[in-house]
């Protein structure tokens, strides 16, 4: 941890039991100090300073032994006070520190007369710490994570704590004269926390993993331990520890131990913000079925509400749903079988732990379990529910009954598999018949559960021996379930939505990978993950006067921004490793949802201060188009203070310059686009992304697409979002665009080839690749080297050039494609067969295309794997060593897949469908899509 110079900086140090002897200005103040001591040892030091809200420090010496330290603010006044008891008939020296200015004292605990302070002695007089050799305590330390060390009984010696000791990281440590028994002559804290780490495994001497204690010379610090370091998560985030769960106001090497002393050293990602919990139980042994209840309470801030119960390191269920604690702090659970179990408690807040684990307590259930009942009662049940009104809550908790039961079913023999089988059918029509009914939020949570909890059932259930048949009811309750759950899932509470859910689901899912149809499952889950990245704009952020919406992006909107970033960056931690390789989805922008309003023109503010604030790219959509508001494209255009207003108008020919558009075009709608800042136009430093909503014919080819450059009509590139039905294009700046009603042009030859008909319809439109002949396009035939860097030429625009030489003898001036493969060659793109022959007449291979749009992406994008990956095709041995990395990225981005049986198939020849769908898939990427 470095000290900074800022009081706020400094009240984040006290958060986290800095107990350093700040040195931080090079401003000098006049600092005064009334130091006064009583012969029953107890000290008060007051004083003055010019510094006002400002960190002050103090350290009391007997000769050269420390013998306090303490840290505070001064007042609105300047002024500070420290009030402390140390040993009767002695002398001292301090100094007081207050924003890098010191003042030095003397003060004395002896009577008056002999040198002594001033005051009565009616106090009672306190004893002097014990100087015992060894301390037993009960240590407990919670890392951020997991629990380093449970509470466990230790006897802690004094010793020399300099060996275990870094260097200081902050610019207020002075010369260290080293931590032995002569400096501490009884046991800290410091002290325990080091034989604690060794007692739990941890090297403490090792500063990068182990645990990091830095020496200050006047103080220690605890800037890691196990590897869980200061300003991980937050800037608040650093290491605490509490005593009798009370948070001493020094430092661990100035708290001397006691015997029973029960200490906790934690890391608090929100430094004093967190709650330090402790968990309690109205019983510790029941029967089965029987209700107990947990109350979950912070010493400091008294109930602690929404946090969730763990049992035996898992979420506690109540029929599927989460357990969390109420406003009281309190909780029920029931438990099935006979068993011990451990309870504790953990609570995120914006995906980041502010709760600190308490110490967790067991609960003893002894007796029978209770018998299920049968799936034809529960159907029974249902029946009724689903025809009663004003029972949805029991129909919701009926159908938590019965995946509760399928899910602790036993599953070992075939007997038992094929009921599992169609348990799981059953109760899958259930759940859509419910989502079909239901309408408050908290119930699709809790359906949304539901079909989770199945799915991972179903996973566990394809590991098995199984029948064809078997396989396929699995895959085709898998996909039920899949969708049911985007359906419940879009309609849940929050508590329903978070990151934790959606990894589940992917882990579920790749236990499905290579057993089901991939191309069945792949849509629904790019679905799910764009949906997670969206956030609707309430309603009190947006005026609407008839006319325009005005919509306000401020610190509300920024907040759930950033909360859902997190949200976001956890889900694409939690997949990383994923099957699907479907991570790439989680790149793109969040996307602000502006809801329809009385008119289609729409205006946006967002102040300097705000845009400032934003790291990302988000998408603003209304309801007649999308804009991509990229923070770098407008931060140096703003000037500090100002507002930027971005205007995206659906308007008519009338709203149009002039000629803009002829009579005889069949137009489908028109925009108006613009940025300004106090009423005049900026041009952002990068391109504007602009999307609206198209629906295209099957088998039509993409609209022409216009904007106006310096009053000439000008065509602009586009490509086609199947999934959200959207036609995506860049602007080079502000102004009006034009879409023409899309010509059919249609390919007769693509039956068989409806996986490709997107992409090849989008490039033909661009003029980027063209058909074998006015109706065909020759999907199956294979694409030669040549072809193939072309179509490169032609997509990216790469100026082609006669001037630079190329070193390969097979591609002479006066062939077609001479000019492309110089592109390609000299961009690095492409390379050749060979140091002189490039192949052009070559049949290119998947290995070598794949290869080609991984390099174009890398150096397109500036981005590219942190790690190696790791590919999982059966035939990953026969892909070439220098292949491997680049296909591995091209398959984890999206751009390629399988052969569909877990194959890759490298030196299979690249057909003219394959070519079209990896160019337009790069092509998405490159602009965003």
């Amino acid at each position: 941890m470095r000290v900074r110079s800022s009081v706020r900086r400094i009240v984040q140090m006290m958060a986290i039991v800095l107990c350093l002897f700040v040195s931080m200005s090079s401003v000098f103040a006049a600092v005064n100090v009334t130091p006064q001591g009583k012969p029953d040892g107890s000290i008060s030091v007051t004083g003055t300073s010019d510094h006002k809200k400002a960190p002050v420090a103090l350290l009391v010496k007997e000769g050269n032994e420390t013998r306090y330290i303490n840290q505070g603010m001064t007042n609105d006044q300047g002024e500070y006070e420290f009030s402390f008891q140390l040993d009767p008939e002695k002398a001292y020296t301090g100094k007081v520190n207050v924003e890098g200015e010191t003042k030095t004292f003397a003060i004395s605990t002896k009577k008056q007369g002999e040198g002594g302070g001033t005051g009565n002695s009616g106090n009672p007089e306190t004893p002097k710490p014990g100087t015992d050799k060894s301390k037993t305590i009960y240590l407990r330390i919670e890392g951020y994570n997991q629990t380093i060390l449970p509470r466990t009984a230790i006897t802690v010696d004094n010793f020399d704590l300099t060996p275990y000791l870094g260097r200081a990281s902050g610019s207020s440590a002075t010369p260290s004269d080293g931590w032995g028994p002569d400096k501490l002559p009884n046991v800290t804290a410091m002290h325990g926390i080091i034989r604690g780490l060794e007692q739990a495994g941890i090297n403490p001497k090792d500063h990068q993993s182990g645990a990091d204690i830095q020496d200050y010379g006047w103080g220690l610090y605890v800037a890691m331990i196990g590897g869980e370091r200061e300003f991980d998560h937050r800037s608040t985030s650093g290491w605490m520890y509490r005593v009798n769960d009370e948070l001493p106001s020094i430092g661990g090497q100035g708290y001397v131990l006691k015997d029973g002393d029960d200490m906790v050293w934690y890391f608090a990602a929100y430094g004093y913000d967190n709650m330090y919990s402790k968990i309690a139980a109205n019983k510790t042994s029941v029967k089965p079925k029987e209700e107990i209840e947990v109350t979950l309470t912070s010493p400091d801030k008294g109930p602690v509400k929404n946090a969730v119960i763990y049992v035996n390191g898992q979420e506690a269920k109540n029929s599927g749903r989460k357990v969390s604690t109420d406003e009281q702090g309190k909780a029920k659970l029931t438990f099935d079988r006979p068993g011990s179990y451990t309870i504790s408690a953990e609570r995120f807040k914006q995906d980041i732990r502010d709760l600190i684990r308490p110490n967790p307590i067991k609960i003893e259930v002894n007796g029978e379990a209770a018998a299920p009942i049968s799936i034809e009662e529960l159907k029974k049940q249902f029946e009724e529910l689903l025809a009663a009104a004003n029972k949805e809550e029991d129909m919701v908790a009926l159908i938590r009954q019965a995946v509760d039961q399928a899910v602790e079913a036993k599953r070992e023999n075939d007997t038992q598999i094929t009921e599992a089988i169609k348990n799981m059918q059953t109760i899958a029509g259930w759940i859509d018949k419910a989502a079909a009914k239901a309408s408050m939020p908290a119930s699709f949570t809790a359906l949304a559960e539901c079909n989770l909890r199945l799915l991972e059932l179903a996973g566990e259930l394809v590991d098995k021996p199984l029948s064809e048949a078997a396989k396929k009811e699995i895959e085709a309750v898998a996909i039920i379930l899949l969708n049911g759950y985007v359906t419940t899932i879009s309609k849940a509470d929050e508590a329903g939505e978070n990151a934790e859910a959606f990894v589940r689901l992917i882990k579920a899912v790749d236990k499905l990978h290579g057993k089901i149809d991939e191309k069945k499952i792949r849509p629904v889950i790019e679905r799910l993950l764009s949906k997670s990245m969206e956030i609707a704009v309430k309603k009190e952020h947006i005026q609407d006067d008839g006319t325009k919406l005005l919509v306000i992006i401020d610190d509300t909107i920024i907040k759930e921004i950033e909360r859902v970033q997190q949200k976001q960056k956890a889900i694409k931690q939690g997949i990383a490793t994923s099957k699907l390789n479907a991570t790439y989805l989680l790149d793109k922008p969040l996307t602000l949802l502006i809801p329809p309003g009385k008119s289609d023109k729409v205006r946006i503010q967002i102040d300097k201060e705000i845009l400032d604030r934003l790291v990302n790219s988000i998408n603003i959509r209304t309801q007649a188009a999308q804009f991509t508001l990229q923070p770098a494209a407008f931060a140096g255009v703003i000037e500090q203070g100002k507002v930027l207003t971005l205007q995206l108008d659906k308007v008519d020919a009338a709203d149009y310059p002039a000629g803009f558009v002829s009579a005889s075009e069949s137009v489908h709608s028109m925009f108006l686009i613009d940025a300004t800042v106090t009423g005049a136009t900026v041009v952002p430093q990068q391109p504007i992304m602009f999307a609206i909503p198209y629906e295209l014919p099957e088998g039509a080819a993409l609209p022409a697409v216009y904007t106006s450059i310096k009053n000439e009509r000008v065509s602009v590139p586009t490509t086609y979002n199947k999934d959200e039905k959207m036609l995506v294009t860049t602007l080079s700046a502000p102004g009006p665009v034009l879409v023409l009603t899309g010509q059919t042009g249609a390919y007769t030859d693509l039956a068989g080839f409806e996986w490709a008909k997107e992409a090849i319809y989008a490039l033909k439109q661009k003029g980027i690749i063209s058909g074998t002949s006015e109706m065909t396009f020759s999907p199956g035939k294979s694409i030669t080297r040549a072809e193939f860097a072309a179509l490169l030429a032609r997509a990216y625009e790469q100026p082609a050039t006669e001037k630079k030489l190329i070193p390969f003898r097979d591609v002479t001036a006066d062939k077609w494609y001479a000019k492309d493969i110089s592109v390609v060659y000299h961009a690095g793109i492409m390379t050749g067969i060979s140091v002189d022959r490039f192949g052009p007449e070559q049949v290119i291979s998947r290995e070598e295309a794949a290869a080609v749009v991984s390099r174009l992406l890398k150096q397109k994008k500036g981005i590219g794997p942190q790690q190696p990956i790791e590919l999982s095709f059966k035939d990953k041995q026969a892909i070439s060593e220098w292949a491997r990395q680049d296909i591995a990225f091209a398959v984890q981005q999206g751009i390629i897949t399988g052969m569909g049986d877990q194959t890759f198939a490298p030196k299979r020849q690249v057909k003219r469908a394959e070519a079209a769908v990896m160019l337009y898939g790069l092509e998405r990427l490159l602009i965003g899509k």
